[in-house]
């Protein structure tokens, strides 16, 4: 395991450990094709909500349909 990040000049501070997901996955992928197998391909990520229709929506629900 590493040690925690120290901020130099200051041992009594320690930044804590930032996960980082493409090495988890670049590690994950080396153990998969060192065993012989390969990864299942990554989900595909959500569809991004258009916000301004989303609002509208709102303020127009809030008026009571009125536009």
């Amino acid at each position: 395991m590493t040690q925690p990040h120290r901020i130099p000049g200051d041992p009594q501070i320690a930044l804590p450990e930032q996960h980082d997901q493409y090495v988890a996955a670049l590690e994950r992928l080396a153990e998969a094709k060192a065993a012989g197998g390969q990864l299942e391909p990554p989900a595909e990520p959500p569809h991004p909500v258009d916000l301004m229709a989303a609002l509208e929506a709102s303020i127009d629900a809030a008026r009571g349909g009125q536009s």
